[in-house]
C-alpha cells in the first residue's frame, strides 16, 4: 500500500496530458449536482454508487470509468449549498471562508476493482467527512483491471496505456474543476485547486506503484 499527498506537478511530468471531461449517463457533467446523483447512494449503501465516464480528446470512443463515493453528511452539505448558493453569512465569518474538502484518491491493485476500494475506505472517509475517488484500470487478459505504473503491470504496460494522464487529469482535475464551479458557503470556489480540495492518493499493489509516480 502506498500513500502520498497529491502533487500535480510531480505526477504529470512523465506523460503528456490530454483534455478530459466527465459524463454521467451519456451527458456531460457540468454541476456538482450531477455528481451527487451518482455518488450519494440511498441509505448510504456504498455498493449502489453509479459509475461516471471520463472521456478525453485523444480517444473519445474509449471512455474510462470512475466511481465517486460521498458520505451522507458531505452529501447533505453540498445539497444545501446547491439549494441556497448565496446564504447570508454576515453573522458568521467562518461560513464565508469554507475549508477545502478532503478528497481521497484510491487506486485498486492488479485484477482489482474500484468497489473494493470503496468498501475498504468507506468507514474512513465517512469519519473524516471526505470524498472518495475510485477510478478503474483497464481490462487485462484475466478479466481483472490493471494500471500502467511504468514498472508494473501486464497488458496496460505493454500497450502503453496513459494511466497517469487519466488519474491526474481525467479523474482528479476534472472533479476539482466541477467542484470549483459550485459556490460553497456563499463563495465561488474557482482559482487554485488547493482551495477546492486537499487530495491524498493511495493505492494497493499495482495501484500503489501508480500513486507513487
Amino acid at each position: 500500500c502506498m500513500q502520498r499527498q497529491w502533487n500535480h506537478t510531480t505526477m504529470s511530468q512523465s506523460q503528456q496530458a490530454s483534455s478530459w471531461k466527465l459524463q454521467y449517463q451519456a451527458k456531460d457533467v457540468t454541476s456538482i449536482g450531477t455528481i451527487l446523483t451518482a455518488a450519494c447512494p440511498p441509505d448510504d449503501d456504498f455498493q449502489k454508487v453509479k459509475p461516471l465516464q471520463a472521456i478525453n480528446d485523444v480517444d473519445a470512443a474509449t471512455p474510462r470509468i470512475l466511481y465517486i463515493y460521498i458520505p451522507p453528511e458531505v452529501c447533505s452539505t453540498l445539497q444545501q449549498s446547491l439549494a441556497n448558493p448565496n446564504p447570508d453569512n454576515s453573522n458568521n465569518p467562518k461560513s464565508s471562508n469554507p475549508k477545502p474538502l478532503r478528497i481521497l484518491l484510491a487506486l485498486h491493485g492488479y485484477t482489482g476493482r474500484p468497489l473494493q476500494e470503496i468498501r475498504k475506505w468507506h468507514s474512513v472517509v465517512t469519519s473524516l467527512n471526505a470524498i472518495l475517488l475510485a477510478p478503474a484500470g483497464t481490462l487485462t487478459p484475466s478479466m481483472g483491471l490493471g494500471w500502467n505504473a511504468i514498472d508494473c503491470c501486464g497488458d496496460p504496460v505493454l500497450k502503453g496505456v496513459n494511466d497517469l494522464d487519466f488519474v491526474v487529469n481525467g479523474v482528479v482535475e476534472t472533479f476539482l474543476n466541477v467542484l470549483g464551479k459550485q459556490p460553497l458557503g456563499g463563495q465561488q470556489q474557482g482559482g487554485d485547486n488547493s482551495r477546492r480540495g486537499n487530495v491524498i492518493a493511495t493505492g494497493f499493489s499495482n495501484g500503489g506503484f501508480l500513486s507513487s509516480l
